[in-house]
């Protein structure tokens, strides 16, 4: 599920014993982790120059 092996092995463990509470606080860990790393490789990725489409005239 998740490209963390160790983090999606504790938040399948926290469903499998109904910690529920403790699986959703992991899930919210793994979503501020992906929007932190988007953010950054947006920032530090080179901005692209458009190219003039002669099909949206």
């Amino acid at each position: 599920m998740l490209g963390v092996a160790t983090l999606g092995f504790y938040i399948d463990s926290s469903f499998q014993y109904l910690m529920f509470d403790h699986a959703f606080f992991l899930l919210l860990i793994t979503a501020v982790l992906n929007i932190g790393v988007d953010a950054l490789s947006r920032r530090f990725r080179p901005r692209e120059v458009p190219l003039d489409d002669p099909c949206s005239r």
